[in-house]
């Protein structure tokens, strides 16, 4: 369900290795490790002007705001509203059990979607794009049956291992799947063909584990990354217009 960091790294190391990935992005790490900062140095817009900037909504895993979505951000090249489970953005785990503890702690998947439906709610004249990561896919395909979500033109989910948890969803609006082949608590390829024979758009990504698209996950597996990335790259330039700002991350 998780996103997995490698657990042989000290905090340190992987400090330095953010900070780096950070950096050859154009981004600014702040004094917590997991607060991504936009390249602009001007404030983020918030209220109305937000709302009609925003084109793409980012639901994170369990780890919320961390410097791998950085290659996300630069390859989408549009403003985007990064949303992450927990109400401190910028809070931080060193690993995996913690984060998951914490999620749990914040409500689940429940909460998570709850929180993602009212931003929807609250971006719904701007936001055109959805992309779900592990436990924010999850979330996202619950959401996804909201009112909210009519106004999206896509959505694009990878490994959300708790969908399993609520196939009956009929989501209002048009979703992608992405499930990796192998997976620790479930049987990935069987809930795919379900999900298929539902109906839904859902495809099995070969030879992959949790985590394919998270460069500080166990399971990142570069050619899939990089054939994905290119894939949301064209949605995006597809159905969003072009960036109207410099800046483009909010952090929510």
């Amino acid at each position: 369900m998780l996103c997995q960091q490698n657990s042989c790294n000290t905090p340190a190391s992987k400090r330095k290795r953010e900070q780096r990935v950070a950096e050859n992005c154009g981004l600014k790490l702040a004094t917590k490790p997991c607060t991504l900062r936009a390249p602009s140095p001007s404030a983020s817009l918030t209220g109305k002007a937000a709302a009609s900037h925003m084109t793409i909504l980012i639901a994170t895993d369990v780890f919320g705001v961390t410097p791998a979505l950085a290659s996300l951000l630069r390859t989408l090249d549009h403003r985007c509203l990064v949303v992450s489970p927990f109400d401190d953005p910028q809070q931080y785990f060193q690993s995996e059990q913690t984060a998951y503890y914490a999620f749990l702690a914040q409500g689940g998947v429940s909460r998570y979607a709850d929180k993602l439906t009212q931003h929807l709610q609250k971006h719904s004249a701007g936001i055109r794009i959805a992309l779900g990561f592990s436990a924010g896919a999850s979330a996202l395909w619950v959401a996804s049956a909201s009112e909210a979500a009519k106004a999206l033109r896509a959505a694009v989910l990878f490994y959300g291992s708790r969908i399993r948890d609520h196939k009956q969803v009929q989501p209002r609006c048009p979703v992608r799947l992405i499930f990796a082949e192998k997976e620790a608590a479930f049987d990935a390829p069987q809930l795919t063909a379900e999900l298929q024979q539902l109906g839904h758009q859902a495809e099995l990504v070969r030879n992959t584990r949790h985590g394919f698209m998270n460069p500080y996950s166990r399971g990142f597996n570069v050619k899939a990354h990089a054939l994905y990335l290119d894939q949301l790259a064209a949605l995006a330039q597809r159905h969003c217009l072009a960036k109207p700002v410099e800046e483009l991350a909010d952090i929510n």
